[in-house]
């Protein structure tokens, strides 16, 4: 797990934000830690519970006080006073120090005098930075997942174009013996186009019953792997994704469609 060290009164870490002023002194103290979900889960343990810490120094048994949400992307988040951590786990320095800039401070000078302050082999980022590279993979990976969904669908369409054209082609002595008894080339028009108005709402209302209940099982699964309470919020966006369906599907019918309107009557009845 990573070890995060709570200097009491100096800084705060995200994982305190739900811990009460009461705990956070009986921490300061030694008296408990925090934990993550995923950590109690691996051990079995929840609030009150005693936990075995196996430390450089020894065992040493401390109180769980809180277990709290925290995303880690390693097995979990157990925070402990620093003083404390730095005896039991004999460490003098830390992994990773976050400074918090008091306010009115200038940033600019302030992050002058920490690069001034540390060896050059030391990284030293602001938050936004941090976050910006974060947001770069994120954003990559969100742009990529969206043009193979674009591709998806325009492969989709060209099927339900050839299905159509197909289904026009096979028809043709039927449309035929429409024509000659005086349907009109705009019933057959409709009637290609209506066709596909079924098979696009057929196909919008099961995109939007799976693909909410696929995002919904997905939001669980996301929560229950990293610990952390996500909510499940339909976005209207679906329903403008399944009238996007509905107009592909017209969109990819108009071919046919204008194929099965224009279709010689003597040629259509000659087809064997």
């Amino acid at each position: 797990v990573m070890l995060q060290g709570y200097e009491d009164g100096v800084a705060r870490t995200s994982a305190l934000d739900d811990v009460s002023k009461a705990d956070q002194a009986r921490m300061a103290a030694g008296e408990g830690i925090v934990i993550s979900r995923d950590v109690a889960r691996s051990l079995g343990v929840d609030e009150g519970s005693e936990l075995a810490l196996p430390t450089p120094s020894g065992e040493h048994r401390v109180q769980v006080l809180r277990v709290v949400p925290y995303f880690s992307a390693i097995a979990g988040v157990v925070v402990l006073d620093l003083d404390i951590m730095r005896q039991w786990y004999q460490r003098p320095g830390e992994t990773i120090i976050g400074i918090d800039f008091a306010p009115g401070a200038d940033p600019a000078a302030v992050m002058a005098a920490v690069r001034a302050a540390v060896p050059g082999d030391i990284h030293v980022s602001t938050g936004r930075q941090a976050v910006d590279a974060i947001s770069s993979s994120v954003q990559q990976g969100t742009a990529i997942s969206a043009a193979i969904l674009w591709i998806v669908v325009l492969v989709a369409t060209v099927a339900l174009l050839n299905t159509l054209m197909l289904s026009v082609l096979e028809r043709r002595r039927e449309l035929g013996v429409l024509r000659a008894m005086g349907t009109s080339r705009r019933f057959l028009l409709r009637t290609v186009l209506t066709e596909a108005a079924g098979i696009g709402l057929t196909g919008a209302a099961l995109g939007l019953a799976i693909g909410s209940a696929v995002h919904y099982l997905a939001t669980v699964a996301l929560g229950h792997a990293i610990a952390m309470d996500i909510a499940y919020r339909p976005s209207p966006l679906l329903v403008l994704y399944a009238v996007i369906a509905l107009g592909l599907a017209l969109l990819g019918a108009i071919p046919p469609a204008l194929r099965a309107a224009r279709l010689p009557i003597v040629e259509a009845i000659a087809v064997d």
